[in-house]
């Protein structure tokens, strides 16, 4: 039997405000080669939180990311509840008009936490093999992870849209690998019986957070979910 988890930081349970910062002066599009990575990463994905963009992408320096916003290239917003803040930084509005990304104030604070936790999850793979973002345009998926190979992941973040994911599991006949994201994996017992036979990983919120990466996908069985090695 699993133990029951602490609430995920990025949990839809907490009483989650948002504040959306306004236009950046005219971008320099003179980038270096990170810079770059993290421009693409937000054109397909459109918010990193502050702390996943200078770990992910600058090795924890936050010089550099306060250098993209010095430079018009992102602007910093502010997600809070009763007991914590999470910075977040997306593309200038200029840049997401050119780049036909969607606008933080577009986005509701589920989507916002789902986005947060896709990168979460690329933080992670990314120490098994390189992988590419790509956006996903189609429901309920966020993105795509893509291998040098040409191996395609197809990224689903369950943040209380288990409807969703219950009318494409039960309809959809694709053979597509999948990794879902949930907060704890009691919140897929609806779906356990819509998952036999299908191409899908699941880790968790906390999983991401603290689980050795050759111990961090589960698959289920049938009857049980089972940790898998890499």
């Amino acid at each position: 039997m699993l133990a029951a988890a602490a609430v995920s930081p990025f949990s839809t349970s907490y009483k989650w405000r948002v504040q959306i910062s306004g236009e950046n002066p005219e971008p320099s599009l003179f980038l270096t080669e990170k810079e770059q990575k993290v421009l693409h990463a937000l054109r397909e994905v459109d918010v990193i939180g502050a702390n996943q963009l200078t770990r992910i992408f600058f090795s924890g320096d936050k010089k550099k990311a306060k250098k993209m916003v010095y430079k018009g290239i992102l602007i910093q917003h502010s997600l809070w509840n009763e007991s914590k803040e999470i910075p977040f930084y997306s593309l200038s509005p200029c840049l997401i008009r050119q780049t036909g990304g969607m606008e933080p104030m577009s986005l509701s604070v589920r989507e916002i936490l789902s986005r947060l936790v896709f990168f979460q999850l690329y933080g992670r793979v990314k120490e098994l093999f390189p992988v590419t973002i790509h956006r996903s345009n189609r429901r309920p998926f966020l993105g795509i992870l893509v291998r040098e190979d040409g191996t395609r992941f197809h990224v689903g973040i369950l943040r209380g849209n288990l409807h969703e994911w219950e009318y494409f599991l039960k309809w959809s006949v694709s053979d597509e690998r999948i990794i879902l994201v949930v907060e704890q994996l009691p919140f897929l017992k609806p779906l356990e019986s819509l998952l036999q036979g299908k191409m899908i990983r699941v880790t968790t919120d906390l999983d991401l957070k603290n689980t050795p990466i050759e111990q961090l996908f589960y698959k289920w069985d049938g009857d049980q979910w089972k940790r898998e090695k890499a």
